[in-house]
C-alpha cells in the first residue's frame, strides 16, 4: 500500500473488491457480541475471497461508508496472527490474507486487510453454521457493497475462475523463467558482494555503500547535531556501516569527519595506574590525533608544535589558526581550497571512534580503557562549545561491562542509542540492495510502508518465491523463511544469502532455490554459534560449553519441545549443564541458572514468548524487552531457542527441525 493507491481506493468507494469499516471488527462495543464480530469478519473474508476479480481485494478499517478518513486508535490495530486464528478451522480452503498498518499524509492510522488473487481448489466455504449469519458449505460472494449467497451459475463461474489462476507452485517456475532470461547474470563472487553487500562495512566500496544503504530511524538519532552519541549494538548489526555513511554525509555538508581506529589509540593510557592520569592521557592523545588527522584531511603534511596538554577550550581556534596561516602562505593544494574555506567559516568536527572491541578480552584494563576514553570525551565536549562532537560505537557486551563497572556511567546514559532493526526494515534493506544492483529506482518511503509480500516480489528474479521443502515451511513465502532464520542483524542476512548464492552458482543456477537454502543451513547456523562465542566469551569464558549444552538431549530430541522451554524447564536444563562444571563471569562472579538464562536471552540465543488469549504468540528479544534480564522469572514468559542456532545444535536431524518450526 502506498499513498497513491490508498487515495485511489478511497475515491472508488465501496465495491466488489473494496470494503470500508469505521471501526475494527474486534473493538469493544456493546452493540454486538464477540461471536457476531467473529462471524462478520469471517463472512467478509469469505465473500471477498470468492469474488471473481483480477486485482487484490481490500478491507480498510478507519474509513466511513462514504470514504471519509477517520483513522483508528494506535491500540486498535489487530495483528495478522489474530485474524488468521479467527478463520482457522472455520473455513476451507483457508483464504489467503495479510494485514498491516498504514499512515496517510496527515498521520492518521488505518488497518489494511489485503486479500490477494490466489488459486484455490474450490471456493472458500464455512465449515460451521451460526444462526442466520453463516451456513455451513454455503458459497458467499460480494455483490457491490453487500455479502450475498452465490447461486448455482455463480458457483460454476467462481470455480472456472479459480481454475484459471496459477497454482502457488507455478510461481517458482515463473521465477526460474525470469532468471533464465537474464542470460548474462550469474552468482560469481563479485556479483554476490555487489548484490547483497559485504559482511564488513569497512571493506565495502564507498559508492556502492552510499547507493544501497537503507536508513532506519536510528541513523538520524546518531547523525544529529549533539556533542556525544554512543551507539550500542550487537556484532553484525551495522554500526560501522552507519558511521561510514554518516561520514560521507558530513563531507557533503562541509563538516569535517575524523575516524579514529583501534590502532590509533593502542598506546593511550598505557602504563598509567591512576585513573585520573589515564583520563588525562586519553584527552591529550585525542586532541593530538584529531589535529593530525584534520591536517591530513586537508592535504597538509607538515607538523606543528602544539602543546596538547593545555589546549582545552582553544582546540578549534588553534586548528583554524593553522589552516588560515597555510591559506595565507599559499601552501594549500587547489583541490582542498573550497573544503578548507567551508570549514573555517563553520568549524565543526565529528569524531567517529569505531571498532574499539577489536582484541577485547573483558579484562579490568580493557574496561578501564573504555571508561577513561569516555570520561576524556566528556571533558573535551564540555570545553569546545559543541563544535567538536563525538560518536562512539560499542558492542553490547563491551557496553554492559563498562556500564556495570564504572559509577560515572549515569553521566553518559542519556547519550546511549541502542541500535536495533525490525524484520520489515531488514527486508526493506535487502530490497533496496537488489533494486539498486539492477539499476531500478528506489522509494524509501514505499519500502517502509509497503506490505512485505509486495516488497518480496522484487526478489523473484534471483530467489524462488515459494519454499518448496517439507514441514511447516512447505509452500510458505520464501521471504518469511529468510526472516525467520536470521536474528535482527543485517549481517545475518548477508551471510545467509551469500552462502545460498554460492551453492546456486555451484549448480550453475541463476536463481537461489529451496535446495540451496537447505544445503547451507548447517553451515550458516554453526557460523552464528561461533560468532556468538567470539562475541561474548570475554563476558562468559565458558560460553561454548553453555551453548552446546543446550543441544536437545535424547529424551527431547524427537519431541516438539526440544527447542522450547518454560522458565522452570529452562532452569532445569541449565542446572543439568552446570552439573558438569560451574560457570563464572569474567569478573569472577559465579553464574547461577537464572544468571545464565538471562545471559542466553541477552545474547539473542533465546527469544521470550508468551501466548495471548486470542491465539497470537508474542515474541520479544532482548533489544525490545531489556527489563526481562534482571528478574528473569517475574514476567510469565516462555522461551525458545532462536532458529539461527537450531541446525548447529541438531545437525543430524534436519527433517525434524523443519517439521517443528
Amino acid at each position: 500500500m502506498n499513498q497513491i493507491l490508498f487515495n485511489e481506493l478511497l475515491s472508488r468507494g465501496e465495491a466488489d473488491t473494496l470494503d470500508f469499516k469505521l471501526k475494527g471488527y474486534f473493538v469493544e462495543d456493546v452493540s454486538s457480541s464477540k461471536k457476531d464480530k467473529d462471524n462478520d469478519f469471517i463472512k467478509d473474508v469469505l465473500a471477498l475471497s470468492n469474488t471473481i476479480r483480477d486485482e487484490n481485494a481490500y478491507i480498510i478499517i478507519g474509513v466511513d461508508d462514504d470514504g471519509n478518513k477517520i483513522g483508528i486508535a494506535e491500540d486498535d490495530f489487530v495483528d495478522g496472527a489474530v485474524l488468521q486464528s479467527k478463520i482457522k478451522d472455520k473455513v476451507y480452503p483457508l483464504p489467503k490474507l495479510s494485514t498491516y498498518p498504514f499512515y496517510d499524509e496527515d498521520g492518521l492510522k488505518f488497518q489494511i486487510i489485503e486479500i490477494p488473487v490466489v488459486w484455490n481448489q474450490s471456493p472458500c466455504l464455512p465449515t460451521f453454521t451460526s444462526g442466520m449469519i453463516i451456513e455451513k458449505g454455503q458459497v458467499y460472494l460480494r455483490r457491490m457493497t453487500s455479502n450475498e449467497r452465490a447461486n448455482a451459475d455463480e458457483i460454476v463461474k467462481i470455480s472456472d475462475w479459480l481454475r484459471t489462476l496459477p497454482k502457488q507452485a507455478e510461481a517458482n517456475s515463473k521465477a526460474h523463467k525470469k532468471s533464465r532470461e537474464a542470460s548474462g547474470f550469474r552468482f560469481d563472487e563479485v556479483t554476490i558482494q555487489k548484490l547483497f553487500g559485504n559482511e564488513a562495512a569497512e571493506d565495502e566500496d564507498t559508492d556502492r555503500l552510499r547507493e544501497y544503504y537503507f536508513k532506519n530511524d536510528i541513523f538520524d538519532k546518531i547523525a544529529v547535531d549533539l556533542p556525544l552519541r554512543i551507539l550500542v549494538g550487537h556484532k553484525g548489526i551495522g554500526k560501522s556501516a552507519l558511521f561510514n555513511v554518516s561520514m560521507l554525509e558530513d563531507k557533503d555538508a562541509g563538516r569535517l569527519p575524523i575516524k579514529i581506529k583501534p590502532g590509533d589509540v593502542a598506546n593511550l593510557g598505557k602504563g598509567t595506574t591512576d585513573f585520573s592520569d589515564a583520563i588525562s592521557s586519553w584527552r591529550k592523545g585525542l586532541f593530538s590525533l584529531i589535529f593530525k588527522k584534520a591536517l591530513v584531511y586537508f592535504g597538509i603534511k607538515k607538523t606543528f608544535d602544539i602543546d596538547f596538554e593545555d589546549i582545552e577550550g582553544q582546540f578549534l581556534d588553534a586548528l583554524v589558526s593553522v589552516l588560515s596561516q597555510e591559506l595565507e602562505e599559499d601552501n594549500i593544494n587547489e583541490q582542498y581550497l573550497r573544503s578548507i574555506e567551508r570549514f573555517i567559516d563553520n568549524p565543526v568536527i565529528n569524531v567517529y571512534i569505531d571498532d574499539l572491541d577489536r582484541g577485547w578480552e573483558g579484562t579490568k584494563y580493557d574496561i578501564t580503557k573504555i571508561s577513561a576514553l569516555l570520561n576524556a570525551v566528556r571533558d573535551i565536549i564540555g570545553t569546545e562549545n559543541r563544535k567538536l562532537q563525538f560518536k562512539v560505537s560499542l558492542r553490547s557486551d563491551v557496553y554492559f561491562l563498562y556500564r556495570t563497572s564504572d559509577e560515572s556511567t549515569d553521566k553518559t546514559q542519556g547519550s546511549v542509542i541502542w541500535y536495533k532493526w525490525t524484520q520489515h526494515e531488514i527486508l526493506g534493506l535487502l530490497i533496496k540492495r537488489v533494486r539498486t544492483f539492477f539499476g531500478k529506482d528506489v522509494d524509501e518511503g514505499l519500502l517502509r510502508s509497503a506490505h512485505q509480500a509486495d516488497l518480496a516480489k522484487n526478489l523473484d528474479n534471483i530467489i524462488e518465491p515459494i519454499y518448496a521443502g517439507q514441514g511447516k515451511w512447505e509452500n510458505k513465502e520464501m521471504y518469511k523463511v529468510l526472516l525467520s532464520v536470521i536474528r535482527k542483524r543485517p549481517r545475518d542476512l548477508v551471510k545467509l544469502l551469500t552462502l545460498a548464492a554460492r551453492n546456486a552458482d555451484n549448480r550453475n543456477s541463476k536463481i537461489i532455490m529451496t535446495q540451496d537454502m537447505k544445503a547451507i543451513f548447517d553451515e550458516y547456523s554453526l557460523d552464528r554459534i561461533q560468532d556468538t562465542i567470539n562475541e561474548y566469551k570475554s563476558e562468559l569464558p565458558a560460553i561454548e560449553r553453555l551453548l552446546f549444552g543446550m543441544k536437545p538431549d535424547r529424551m527431547t530430541s524427537k519431541t516438539s519441545e526440544s527447542f522450547y522451554y518454560t522458565t522452570e524447564s529452562l532452569l532445569k536444563k541449565i542446572n543439568k549443564i552446570r552439573e558438569r562444571g560451574e560457570f563464572f563471569f569474567s569478573n569472577g562472579r559465579k553464574a547461577y541458572a537464572k544468571d545464565l538464562a538471562a545471559f542466553l536471552y541477552k545474547i539473542n540465543f533465546l527469544t521470550a514468548t508468551k501466548p495471548q488469549d486470542d491465539g497470537f504468540i508474542e515474541r520479544k528479544d532482548f533489544e525490545e524487552n531489556r527489563y526481562l534480564v534482571p528478574k528473569f522469572e517475574d514476567f510469565g514468559y516462555d522461551w525458545e531457542v532462536h532458529m539461527a542456532f537450531r541446525w548447529g545444535l541438531q545437525p543430524s536431524n534436519q527433517e525434524f527441525i523443519y517439521s517443528k518450526i
